[in-house]
Protein backbone atom coordinates (compact mmCIF):
# COMPACT_ATOMS: atom_id res chain seq x y z
CA UNK A 1 0.00 0.00 0.00
CA UNK A 2 3.08 2.12 0.75
CA UNK A 3 5.07 1.51 -2.25
CA UNK A 4 1.26 1.77 -4.35
CA UNK A 5 1.05 5.48 -2.51
CA UNK A 6 4.47 6.37 -3.33
CA UNK A 7 4.41 5.70 -6.90
CA UNK A 8 0.59 7.03 -7.05
CA UNK A 9 2.14 10.43 -6.18
CA UNK A 10 5.09 10.18 -8.57
CA UNK A 11 2.46 9.76 -11.32
CA UNK A 12 1.04 12.46 -10.47
CA UNK A 13 3.96 14.56 -9.68
CA UNK A 14 4.70 14.02 -13.33
CA UNK A 15 1.27 14.31 -15.07
CA UNK A 16 2.10 10.84 -15.90
CA UNK A 17 -0.03 7.75 -16.05
CA UNK A 18 -0.37 6.13 -12.97
CA UNK A 19 -0.27 2.43 -14.74
CA UNK A 20 2.51 3.10 -16.92
CA UNK A 21 4.41 4.64 -13.79
CA UNK A 22 3.79 1.61 -12.16
CA UNK A 23 4.70 -0.76 -14.66
CA UNK A 24 7.87 1.06 -15.30
CA UNK A 25 8.46 1.03 -11.72
CA UNK A 26 8.17 -3.16 -11.57
CA UNK A 27 10.64 -3.11 -14.51
CA UNK A 28 13.33 -1.68 -13.49
CA UNK A 29 12.43 -3.41 -10.19
CA UNK A 30 12.52 -6.50 -11.59
CA UNK A 31 15.07 -5.94 -14.37
CA UNK A 32 17.58 -3.00 -13.14
CA UNK A 33 17.10 -3.63 -8.92
CA UNK A 34 20.73 -3.90 -8.44
CA UNK A 35 21.41 -0.82 -9.97
CA UNK A 36 18.70 1.41 -7.21
CA UNK A 37 19.40 1.77 -3.22
CA UNK A 38 15.99 1.15 -2.37
CA UNK A 39 12.08 1.87 -4.27
CA UNK A 40 12.26 5.36 -3.48
CA UNK A 41 15.07 6.02 -5.47
CA UNK A 42 13.73 3.71 -8.30
CA UNK A 43 10.66 5.95 -8.52
CA UNK A 44 12.66 8.65 -8.61
CA UNK A 45 14.28 7.77 -11.52
CA UNK A 46 11.05 6.60 -12.67
CA UNK A 47 9.28 10.24 -12.10
CA UNK A 48 12.49 12.35 -13.53
CA UNK A 49 12.12 10.35 -16.40
CA UNK A 50 8.51 10.96 -17.17
CA UNK A 51 9.09 14.63 -16.55
CA UNK A 52 12.20 14.71 -19.35
CA UNK A 53 9.92 12.71 -21.50
CA UNK A 54 7.10 15.72 -20.98
CA UNK A 55 9.65 18.52 -21.75
CA UNK A 56 10.80 16.64 -24.76
CA UNK A 57 7.09 16.53 -26.08
CA UNK A 58 6.82 12.21 -26.60
CA UNK A 59 4.16 11.21 -27.35
CA UNK A 60 2.50 8.26 -25.35
CA UNK A 61 3.96 5.85 -28.35
CA UNK A 62 7.17 6.85 -28.02
CA UNK A 63 7.34 7.61 -24.33
CA UNK A 64 6.33 3.75 -24.11
CA UNK A 65 8.93 2.51 -26.57
CA UNK A 66 11.49 4.60 -24.97
CA UNK A 67 10.85 3.40 -21.32
CA UNK A 68 10.74 -0.24 -22.56
CA UNK A 69 14.06 0.72 -24.31
CA UNK A 70 15.67 1.83 -21.52
CA UNK A 71 14.23 -0.73 -18.81
CA UNK A 72 16.24 -3.55 -20.92
CA UNK A 73 19.36 -1.84 -21.11
CA UNK A 74 19.75 -1.04 -17.58
CA UNK A 75 18.72 -4.44 -16.94
CA UNK A 76 21.65 -5.68 -19.50
CA UNK A 77 24.17 -2.94 -18.01
CA UNK A 78 24.52 -0.97 -20.63
CA UNK A 79 22.84 1.36 -23.22
CA UNK A 80 23.32 -0.01 -26.61
CA UNK A 81 22.05 0.76 -30.45
CA UNK A 82 18.55 0.24 -30.81
CA UNK A 83 17.91 0.91 -27.19
CA UNK A 84 19.75 3.91 -27.51
CA UNK A 85 18.07 5.48 -30.64
CA UNK A 86 14.32 4.85 -29.15
CA UNK A 87 15.63 6.87 -25.86
CA UNK A 88 17.22 9.54 -28.09
CA UNK A 89 14.44 10.19 -30.07
CA UNK A 90 11.55 10.24 -27.57
CA UNK A 91 14.09 12.18 -25.28
CA UNK A 92 16.82 13.92 -26.75
CA UNK A 93 16.87 15.41 -23.13
CA UNK A 94 18.00 12.26 -21.26
CA UNK A 95 20.95 11.75 -23.24
CA UNK A 96 21.54 15.37 -23.00
CA UNK A 97 21.70 14.66 -19.48
CA UNK A 98 24.06 11.73 -19.38
CA UNK A 99 26.57 13.55 -21.78
CA UNK A 100 26.73 16.51 -19.27
CA UNK A 101 27.11 14.27 -16.37
CA UNK A 102 30.17 12.38 -18.20
CA UNK A 103 31.57 15.73 -19.77
CA UNK A 104 31.27 14.94 -22.84
CA UNK A 105 29.10 16.40 -26.57
CA UNK A 106 25.96 14.70 -26.93
CA UNK A 107 27.43 13.62 -30.39
CA UNK A 108 30.38 11.82 -28.67
CA UNK A 109 26.91 9.40 -27.11
CA UNK A 110 26.23 7.50 -30.14
CA UNK A 111 29.68 5.92 -30.79
CA UNK A 112 30.04 5.06 -27.13
CA UNK A 113 26.96 3.53 -26.59
CA UNK A 114 27.70 1.17 -29.60
CA UNK A 115 30.86 0.49 -27.71
CA UNK A 116 28.49 -0.58 -24.91
CA UNK A 117 30.20 2.14 -22.60
CA UNK A 118 27.25 3.80 -21.20
CA UNK A 119 26.42 1.79 -18.58
CA UNK A 120 23.34 1.59 -16.46
CA UNK A 121 24.91 3.17 -13.54
CA UNK A 122 26.01 6.20 -15.80
CA UNK A 123 22.20 6.28 -17.06
CA UNK A 124 21.34 6.06 -13.63
CA UNK A 125 23.12 8.53 -12.20
CA UNK A 126 22.90 11.58 -14.91
CA UNK A 127 19.16 11.40 -14.66
CA UNK A 128 18.88 11.39 -10.81
CA UNK A 129 21.59 14.50 -10.58
CA UNK A 130 19.68 16.16 -13.28
CA UNK A 131 16.72 15.74 -10.95
CA UNK A 132 16.67 19.09 -9.89
CA UNK A 133 17.05 21.48 -13.22
CA UNK A 134 14.10 18.62 -14.47
CA UNK A 135 11.95 20.10 -12.19
CA UNK A 136 12.69 23.63 -12.67
CA UNK A 137 11.75 23.23 -16.08
CA UNK A 138 8.93 20.45 -15.58
CA UNK A 139 7.45 23.36 -13.22
CA UNK A 140 7.40 26.00 -15.68
CA UNK A 141 5.11 23.89 -17.75
CA UNK A 142 1.28 24.43 -17.89
CA UNK A 143 -0.37 21.90 -17.65
CA UNK A 144 -1.91 20.57 -20.88
CA UNK A 145 -5.52 18.88 -21.60
CA UNK A 146 -4.63 15.61 -21.60
CA UNK A 147 -2.31 15.84 -18.49
CA UNK A 148 -5.09 17.48 -16.63
CA UNK A 149 -6.93 14.02 -18.00
CA UNK A 150 -4.19 11.42 -16.87
CA UNK A 151 -4.39 13.20 -13.27
CA UNK A 152 -8.31 12.82 -12.95
CA UNK A 153 -8.12 8.96 -14.51
CA UNK A 154 -5.30 8.11 -12.10
CA UNK A 155 -7.56 9.58 -9.17
CA UNK A 156 -10.81 7.47 -10.04
CA UNK A 157 -8.20 4.73 -10.78
CA UNK A 158 -6.53 4.91 -7.26
CA UNK A 159 -10.36 5.59 -5.86
CA UNK A 160 -11.73 2.19 -7.20
CA UNK A 161 -9.03 0.02 -6.31
CA UNK A 162 -10.92 -1.62 -3.05
CA UNK A 163 -13.48 -2.81 -5.98
CA UNK A 164 -11.18 -4.03 -8.22
CA UNK A 165 -9.98 -6.16 -5.48
CA UNK A 166 -13.63 -7.30 -5.00
CA UNK A 167 -14.52 -7.87 -8.03
CA UNK A 168 -11.08 -10.31 -8.00
CA UNK A 169 -11.78 -11.82 -5.18
CA UNK A 170 -15.19 -12.89 -6.14
CA UNK A 171 -14.40 -13.56 -9.57
CA UNK A 172 -11.09 -15.75 -8.46
CA UNK A 173 -13.59 -17.88 -5.91
CA UNK A 174 -13.84 -21.34 -6.05
CA UNK A 175 -17.69 -20.38 -5.94
CA UNK A 176 -17.54 -18.48 -8.84
CA UNK A 177 -14.91 -20.90 -10.88
CA UNK A 178 -17.50 -23.85 -9.62
CA UNK A 179 -20.59 -21.70 -11.28
CA UNK A 180 -18.65 -21.01 -14.48
CA UNK A 181 -17.91 -24.27 -14.79
CA UNK A 182 -21.24 -25.34 -14.19
CA UNK A 183 -22.65 -22.93 -16.76
CA UNK A 184 -19.98 -23.92 -19.61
Amino acid sequence: SELQDMIFKSAQNSRASYSQTADMVGKLSLRAGDIFKNNKETILFSETLNKMFAIAGATQAEQQSASLQLTQALGSGALRGEEFNAVFEAAPNVMGAVAKSMGIPIGALRTMAGEGQITAKIVKDALLGATEDVNKQFDLMPMTWGQIWTKTVNIIMKKALPLQKLFSDFFNSKEFQNALNVIV
